[in-house]
C-alpha cells in the first residue's frame, strides 16, 4: 500500500549494508487522546539526504507500507508498521524558524 507519512525522526538515521533506517513518530488522536505510532523506515540505497536525517527533523516520507504486530511484555500486543521508502522530503523545522 502506498503511503505518505508526516512526522519527526525519533533518532538519527543509521547506515546499513544496503541503505539506511530511521523511525518517524506519526501522531494521531484516538478517543480524544493523542497517540504516537512509530513507523520504522528503510531506504535500500544511499543518498545525500542521509546526512540530514537527525533526531527531531520533520519529514514527509513516501513509500510502501507493511503492517504487523509484535508482543511487548507478557500480554501486550503492539502494531508494527514498516515503510520501504521511495522518497523523503525534509520539512522546515519550527524550532529553527
Amino acid at each position: 500500500m502506498d503511503v505518505v507519512i508526516h512526522g519527526y525522526l525519533g533518532a538519527d538515521a543509521k547506515e546499513t549494508e544496503k541503505g539506511f533506517t530511521f523511525s518517524v513518530a506519526d501522531k494521531y488522536r484516538e478517543n480524544g487522546k493523542e497517540e504516537t505510532l512509530w513507523v520504522n523506515c528503510f531506504q535500500n540505497y544511499q543518498s545525500n539526504i542521509f546526512n540530514f536525517l537527525k533526531r527531531g527533523t520533520p519529514v514527509l516520507v513516501f513509500g510502501e507500507v507493511t503492517v504487523g504486530i509484535y508482543k511487548r511484555g507478557e500480554e501486550e500486543y503492539m502494531p508494527r508498521v514498516t515503510c520501504f521508502v521511495t522518497k523523503i522530503k525534509l520539512l522546515p523545522n519550527r524550532q529553527s524558524e
